[in-house]
């Protein structure tokens, strides 16, 4: 008789490929295309640093990518992940890289593919100010090989780009510095059209009134209708102030000696966003000590057509939530309001035939903050990552939460969709669809962390011999302790071998051999070269999360890929709309 310990029964199912590298946790994976890579990159990556990761590294990494894929899937990702992903940082980075790539071409040939897919990546990246400064930002950097703003094409489109603003739009977005949007103006030498936008842009670029005559000055007399208001409310004393406040930025008004009324005025004219994020100013400041103000609040916040508008993350809505519902003195009616608004910030998750079993990942790993921290690189390590939010503007949104708050989503719109949490363990946890999905993610996201090993809810499903259409994994995809002894973990053991399948891998061929028709999503909450799985037809890897993601997984699940991987999606993203070559600046 053969030796049965090198000749035993294989597990039911098609054999999972063997690995070919290990993640950045030291666990087994598959490496991802070069195009694959970048679409999650852009899709996820923030530059800053996460649990594994330092920031310098993920800018590191992006250039070397964008150096191996076309121009045109480099315009299509930026775009993507900025009008899908709502991505900032990331689509004004790609968008500075085809900026550099531009560089030797000559001024005459506007049929050039290069150029084509900059102004298209520029046009639909670059759509308001704070995006133009992260663009001029990374040029002066020098990362794209070029820094200076003053070539010819550039300055044309940026020239564009403020013609296609109006006055009072360009007060809205001068707010921020380093750079300014003054340094803007003085570095593409923008040319004003009008009196008034001549002397709007000296105002911007903070010149002192002057003679009209004198080049360096401006007659404030031709300045905006907005501008001469703010000025002159500026001006006066408490007590002679004309009126309200007019509608400026509220960072324009914050470090004046401002009464009840004029902040109650300002919560009047701010824009849901302001709302959302100073509500604790305006409790502060006594704007919620009259009931119709509460009410007024409470409106816009739930008010679903400003929501759309607003390109809201659910998290946001949910952190937002979390802060004010301990809050002492912040009114109910406000903290409702919030829930109401999470809820109907999700309205559009389609519903999916079938038995769905949700995996959020709720091991140490997923503490780190979505957006990653914006440490000093000096540290050396993404050990800061791990402790929360060190220093700089972070999220304090954990991927965890994220994870959580999708799977209570989905469990809200599909009360019978099976939620395993998982670490080192699957918890086996008893959730209320009736609940708010703010509950049910506040539930999951307090479960205890451990290790990862993303195979556990799968083979929990395995022992089980459950049946279900659709399984969906929300992690980092950082899984190390299913490698047996084997992995390269930073706090593990034993030396590196990739020759064996993921564990994930290998246990989804034996959930399919049950289940033939079933398929399986990963969604990856953090930017990482490498995943536990290879897109296939029944398998789709997707960078990142956004609201579209819901609409993909139901398309998935009813119709599959086609082996198709979530960089072939971006690649077929229409680049230039309906405008044509021909049309474009």
């Amino acid at each position: 008789m053969a030796n049965k310990q090198l000749f035993s029964s294989a597990n039911p199912g098609k054999t999972a490929p063997p690995t070919d590298t290990v993640n950045e946790a030291g666990g087994r994976a598959y490496t991802r295309s070069d195009k694959g890579i970048l679409a999650q990159f852009a899709v996820t990556g923030c530059l800053n640093s996460t649990y594994y990761s330092k920031d310098e590294d993920q800018l590191k990494l992006t250039l070397e990518l964008a150096e191996k894929v076309d121009s045109e899937f480099l315009a299509r990702a930026a775009i993507y992940a900025r009008e899908q992903g709502y991505m900032k940082d990331m689509p004004a980075l790609l968008t500075a890289i085809l900026f550099g790539r531009t560089k030797g071409i000559r001024a005459e040939d506007e049929r050039n593919p290069t150029r084509l897919a900059f102004k298209a990546a520029f046009g639909r990246c670059i759509d308001n100010g704070k995006m133009l400064k992260n663009f001029v930002q990374i040029v002066r950097s020098g990362v794209v090989g070029r820094k200076s703003i003053g070539s010819t094409a550039l300055k044309k489109l940026i020239q564009k780009w403020f013609d296609g603003h109006t006055d009072d739009q360009l007060v809205w977005n001068s707010i921020g510095n380093d750079p300014s949007l003054g340094d803007v103006i003085r570095l593409a030498r923008v040319n004003p059209r009008t009196p008034a936008r001549r002397a709007l842009f000296k105002w911007i670029t903070g010149l002192d009134v002057g003679d009209k005559d004198r080049a360096f000055g401006y007659d404030a007399e031709a300045l905006p209708q907005l501008v001469k208001d703010y000025e002159a409310w500026k001006n006066s004393t408490k007590a002679a102030r004309p009126g309200k406040p007019p509608r400026v930025p509220f960072q324009m008004l914050t470090s004046l000696d401002l009464s009840q009324g004029d902040w109650e005025q300002i919560a009047k004219d701010a824009s849901w966003s302001q709302t959302r994020q100073n509500l604790n100013t305006f409790l502060r400041h006594g704007v919620f000590t009259k009931p119709s103000n509460v009410a007024m609040v409470a409106d816009r916040i739930k008010n679903r057509g400003l929501i759309e508008k607003a390109k809201v993350f659910p998290y946001q809505l949910m952190t937002a939530y979390n802060y004010t519902a301990n809050v002492a003195g912040m009114p109910q009616k406000v903290t409702l309001a919030l829930q109401q608004a999470l809820d109907l910030s999700l309205e559009n998750i389609p519903n999916i035939e079938g038995q769905v079993v949700v995996a959020p990942d709720m091991s140490g790993s997923m503490s780190a903050a979505v957006t990653g921290n914006r440490n000093n690189s000096q540290t050396g390590t993404g050990a800061y990552a791990r402790r929360g939010r060190p220093s700089g503007a972070t999220s304090v949104v954990a991927c965890r939460e994220v994870a959580a708050l999708v799977t209570a989503a989905f469990l809200r719109k599909m009360p019978e969709t099976t939620v395993l949490p998982f670490s080192d363990h699957v918890d086996i946890v008893r959730l209320n669809p009736l609940d708010s999905v703010a509950t049910n993610a506040r539930a999951l996201s307090s479960l205890p962390s451990g290790g990862t090993d993303c195979s556990l809810p799968l083979k929990y499903l395995n022992q089980q011999k459950a049946k279900a259409d659709l399984v969906i994994y929300l992690s980092d995809d950082e899984s190390w302790m299913d490698t047996q002894g084997r992995t390269q973990h930073r706090y593990g053991w034993g030396a590196r071998d990739v020759r064996s399948a993921t564990g994930l891998m290998t246990e989804w061929n034996i959930f399919k051999a049950r289940n033939p028709k079933a398929r399986l999503v990963c969604v990856d909450l953090c930017p990482n070269p490498t995943g536990q799985v290879i897109a296939q037809e029944d398998i789709l890897s997707i960078g990142g999360w956004s609201d579209a993601c819901f609409k993909l997984i139901a398309d998935f699940a009813r119709n599959g890929n086609g082996g198709k991987e979530w960089a072939d999606r971006i690649d077929a993203l229409p680049l230039y709309e309906s405008v044509t070559p021909q049309a474009m600046p």
